[in-house]
């Protein structure tokens, strides 16, 4: 298994008593629960694109005016390699990453203004686009939301959401329609509900889904099962002038963490236990020249970090040990032109 490995507090999480642990050709980490016989992959808690599966988060970009896709393969350094995978026309956009096919390599979600839905998969070892899968039509009030695991099967799955508030999974898989079959956890009005993201917030080896209350700044988790919703939790609220950016595990404990930016700069980390907000650590008066693009792993630690980029262009890292920045990453300007794919909820 690439990358580090975060023992003793994944072993204290580990939902009922584990049996045997596993690893699969696409090097995911199982563990087979003693009391049920339930086979679990063990979830990471940074969301992250991971196009070579080396546990280091890669970025995704696409060029204005051409449309030409390229990855960086970040490595620690400065200057990650990358890898240009070709052009795509405008009239679709990057809605998602994620492993689709189940391979362990991090794939592309495009979606076509007609509503076509389709992936590139990707072969990180090569690294080469090594084919598209299409996923058929959907009506255009339904908004694609993001992907992930919420099954817990190694494939990631479509999260939607139509304009009536309706949520709704398909589950995929590599069958010939490449859907298994759909859920509908439940209804989250976009008027009310902002969609932030997914975490195993209860550790029960299945990905939760997040919401903030744009009305009166509550902070909401569907507990899901398989995709449908099992209970909720509260986690708590902020003023309305904080947006909720990014949900990932930025101090090592393997429970996601929230990241807050208000309207004047200031960041704060809500470092959880659970379900329960342990402490917090703030980062204030950051110019709003900068803006978040990003959460992952930029350097490995198995910790969350954040990418920075300036209006001029300018990437860079800040990573973090425990919620603390322990050093800065810079990638130096990058033509503005350059847009990095699947960012952050704007602050």
């Amino acid at each position: 298994m690439n990358g580090p490995w975060q023992v003793s507090p994944l072993m204290a999480n580990v939902p009922l008593n584990p049996a045997t642990f596993g690893q699969d050709e696409a090097g995911e980490l199982y563990v087979a629960a003693y009391s049920s016989g339930q086979l679990l992959k063990l979830l990471p808690s940074i969301p992250s694109k991971d196009f070579n599966n080396d546990s280091f988060a890669d970025l995704l970009w696409r060029r204005d005016v051409s449309g030409n896709v390229t990855a960086w393969f970040n490595d620690g350094s400065a200057t990650p390699p990358g890898t240009a995978y070709g052009a795509a026309d405008f009239a679709y956009s990057v809605a998602a990453t994620g492993d689709f096919d189940g391979d362990g390599f991090d794939d592309v979600l495009w979606r076509r203004t007609t509503g076509e839905v389709l992936a590139w998969y990707l072969d990180g070892e090569s690294p080469q686009l090594k084919g598209t899968r299409y996923y058929g039509q959907i009506d255009g009030a339904w908004k694609i939301l993001g992907a992930a695991d919420v099954d817990n099967d190694g494939s990631a799955d479509i999260i939607w959401r139509r304009d009536t508030g309706e949520v709704l999974i398909w589950l995929l898989d590599n069958s010939v329609s490449g859907r298994r079959g759909t859920a509908s956890p439940g209804i989250a009005d976009p008027q009310t509900w902002d969609f932030i993201g997914t975490g195993d917030f209860d550790r029960d080896g299945q990905l939760d889904i997040v919401w903030r209350n744009k009305l009166n700044g509550s902070v909401l988790v569907w507990h899901l099962r398989n995709g449908a919703l099992i209970s909720t939790s509260q986690l708590g609220s902020t003023p309305l002038n904080w947006k909720l950016v990014a949900v990932a595990d930025f101090d090592g404990d393997q429970y996601p963490d929230l990241l807050w930016r208000d309207n004047v700069g200031n960041v704060l980390l809500w470092l959880m236990d659970g379900t329960t907000l342990r402490s917090t650590v703030g980062y204030p008066g950051i110019d709003l020249g900068w803006q978040i693009q990003a959460v992952g792993d930029f350097d490995g630690d198995g910790i969350a970090d954040i990418l920075w980029r300036h209006s001029d262009g300018t990437a860079l890292a800040w990573l973090l040990d425990h919620g603390n920045v322990k050093r800065t990453l810079f990638y130096g300007a990058v033509d503005p032109a350059w847009r990095i794919q699947g960012a952050v909820v704007a602050q």
